[in-house]
């Protein structure tokens, strides 16, 4: 699948400029990309990317994931089709439904979910459209869009399949009016530079991850600058406000380990053989953030602090929380009647 960015123009509405643009891509599928397994009287599909449809008793199709950088103001965004052709295949199909998920570790047999007769016993084509978008997150800093596009259709009454071949394009809006402004006041070098090549892993368009805006206002080295995106560069053709100074300033943690004082002492090797290695490592304890903070209980001020520490310090932090229960007290919620730890409540 082949991805291009195009700008296609640029209007003024109200003194703004407002410029459409979209990503390009396609969809070249072919039935030997697939293999076919009969399991009970059953059709079921493999492929190299394993993602299929996974709603319980649906057809079990193959679908292809894609994940493409969008700029943050990025606005009305949708997928659309073109240039679409179809390949009817020969023979007949009984395609295999789609299964509950089975967890790791769990051996207890959920059953067998048979055929959704609303689907198989229908004369339509299955599924109901050949792309959508599935998600539209901030990762990092950087905003991914994923769309879902659909290779293969079948239509289950009369056991057809019919392998789809499209153009796609998300096409999107931005402009010039102010935003939200800076998020992030300060981040290291070393998680600028490793959350960019996280994200360039993710996307089909990784070329734009370089020229991209995450409204970091400074990316220091050690007490250096080395960006400064809060002043105007002199390159007019620069993707993004940049300009390298050298100046003194607070340097910026990559690690943060939250303790009591207690404890504090005891990670001290730990913090020096992080900041050896080039990852510079602070200790916020539990004492000082109850202080400093707000909230209704030690927990909810744990959390208030690392909003406050993405905020000042940016996306990409590790943290280690440096102890048990009685240290760190945990969130405690109901999940299917049991009274469980919620691992994410310090998550933002």
């Amino acid at each position: 699948m082949k991805t291009k960015i195009y700008l296609l123009a640029i209007f003024l509405f109200t003194g703004i400029y407002a410029i459409q643009a979209q990503i390009k891509g396609e969809v070249k599928f072919k039935m030997k990309d697939i293999k076919v397994m009969k399991d009970n009287g059953f059709d079921r599909f493999f492929t190299e990317d394993d993602y299929y449809i996974q709603d319980m008793g649906s057809p079990a199709l193959p679908v292809l994931l894609k994940s493409y950088l969008i700029p943050l103001d990025a606005e009305n965004v949708t997928v659309n089709l073109q240039n679409i052709s179809k390949q009817k295949e020969i023979g007949q199909y009984y395609i295999y439904p789609a299964q509950p998920p089975v967890l790791v570790g769990n051996d207890k047999d959920t059953g067998f979910v048979a055929p959704n007769p609303k689907i198989y016993e229908s004369d339509s084509i299955f599924p109901s459209k050949l792309a959508e978008i599935v998600s539209d997150d901030n990762y990092l800093g950087f905003r991914i869009v994923t769309v879902r596009l659909y290779p293969i259709e079948y239509k289950p009454k009369t056991s057809e399949l019919f392998v789809c071949n499209f153009n796609f394009t998300i096409d999107y809006e931005t402009n010039t009016k102010p935003g939200k402004g800076n998020e992030t006041q300060t981040q290291s070098l070393y998680r600028y530079e490793l959350n960019k090549k996280s994200v360039k892993s993710r996307v089909e368009n990784p070329e734009a991850v370089d020229g991209y805006d995450t409204k970091v206002q400074k990316v220091m080295q050690g007490n250096t600058t080395v960006y400064d995106f809060s002043t105007p560069s002199s390159n007019e053709n620069s993707g993004m406000l940049r300009s390298s100074v050298s100046v003194v300033n607070e340097r910026i943690p990559d690690y943060i380990i939250i303790t009591c004082d207690s404890l504090k002492s005891a990670f001290q090797p730990l913090i020096d053989w992080k900041t050896k290695k080039g990852i510079f490592t602070i200790t916020a304890t539990t004492e000082s953030i109850s202080a400093n903070y707000s909230g209704s209980d030690l927990q909810e001020k744990i959390r208030n602090y690392l909003i406050d520490a993405k905020r000042k310090w940016g996306y990409g932090l590790y943290v280690l929380l440096g102890g048990d229960i009685n240290i760190i007290p945990a969130r405690m919620i109901l999940s299917n009647c049991k009274i469980i730890n919620d691992t994410f409540h310090f998550v933002n």
